[in-house]
């Protein structure tokens, strides 16, 4: 995504708005508790890489931070935080460095007197990363941290989270997001690298003349993922070998497809993509079968998901299939021989729907 620095200040709502509208609801939600001094002293959300929700950790920091408590982008915590540079912000990456010596070493540093006075902010993105010891560990600094220190916590996957911390954050929940948001936030920043661009250069023909229809044809191959869908812009190949990918998937499942078939032409260096993609597939699928039962439920409120099924699929048998996607990719960070695995997982489940 193109990014500029605010020259001027404006209106809190619009600079939402600009950057990308569906955080809005919850840094409204965090500006109210700090206007009204509820900030907590942990909270958390779960992060969605789709939605650039990286940004969003940071934006947090930023409000909690700004002079103006509303992301002025003019005073000195506003630029600092841009930076990253804020000395009263102590950020760890858990899904680059999750190991226990790098929590133990933050609860160290916390204890340290802030440089500014303003609240310390502790950014930890991906506690669902870190070991249960290293878990714990964070655990004693969050129910017992020094005075005005705010916790930030984020996790792709909250299950993997330690029941008792998360029995003492404050939980931030994201609100659904309206297909048309998405499409008008591609076509503004389509737009906007058009007219930004050189002429005739590829990034001036990347946004040209795109309809909201053409638009949403893209973004529907990454089942409307803002990040994905605007990096497919740029690479019209992939577009297609993704079109290709997604019908052989589709063929997989209705057992149109062997698994040697589905995975044969997988480059081992992009297996994870593949696999987030999978799960996009299986998650569309299966809201599709709740749809379908929300439409037919009775009026004595009786559920028919039951009955539901797509190519012969019940959500059982969806949900189960993602499970195997689920246990491939938590198997990305060891030694494993992931295409085997994948392999092995995806004949067992082919047999067992037969």
């Amino acid at each position: 995504m193109l990014t500029h620095p605010i020259k001027q200040p404006i209106e809190y709502a619009m600079q939402l708005s600009a950057q990308y509208p569906w955080h809005q609801t919850l840094l409204m939600q965090l500006r109210e508790m700090i206007a009204t001094d509820r900030l907590p002293q942990a909270l958390f959300f779960r992060s969605r890489s789709d939605y650039f929700d990286d940004t969003l950790l940071w934006q947090m920091a930023q409000l909690i931070l700004c002079d103006e408590r509303r992301l002025c982008g003019q005073c000195q915590h506003c630029h600092l935080n841009a930076a990253k540079t804020h000395p009263n912000v102590l950020h760890l990456a858990a899904r680059d460095t999750a190991n226990i010596d790098s929590v133990r070493q933050m609860g160290q540093r916390i204890w340290r007197s802030p440089t500014f006075d303003k609240p310390q902010i502790v950014l930890i993105d991906g506690v669902d990363c870190l070991s249960v010891a290293a878990q714990n560990a964070l655990l004693k600094n969050v129910e017992e941290p020094p005075a005005k220190t705010v916790f930030i916590l984020t996790a792709e996957q909250p299950a993997r989270v330690l029941n008792t911390m998360m029995s003492r954050v404050q939980r931030f929940k994201h609100p659904s997001v309206d297909t048309h948001v998405i499409l008008h936030w591609l076509q503004a920043q389509l737009t906007q690298l058009t007219q930004s661009a050189a002429p005739d250069s590829a990034e001036a023909r990347v946004g040209d003349a795109k309809t909201e229809a053409e638009i949403g044809a893209v973004a529907a191959l990454v089942d409307y993922s803002p990040r994905a869908a605007f990096a497919l812009f740029s690479d019209p190949e992939k577009v297609s070998k993704i079109k290709q990918d997604k019908y052989r998937f589709a063929q997989f499942m209705q057992g149109r497809c062997d698994v040697d078939s589905l995975i044969s032409d997988i480059p081992k260096a992009d297996l994870g993509e593949y696999l987030v993609r999978y799960r996009r597939y299986i998650d569309a699928t299966i809201m599709l079968l709740f749809q379908k039962s929300a439409e037919q439920t009775d009026k004595s409120g009786k559920n028919s998901l039951q009955y539901q099924h797509w190519h012969g699929l019940t959500a059982r048998r969806l949900y189960r299939l993602r499970d195997v996607v689920e246990t491939v990719t938590r198997l990305q960070s060891t030694n494993v021989n992931l295409m085997m695995q994948l392999k092995t997982y995806l004949m067992d489940w082919q047999h067992d729907r037969q």
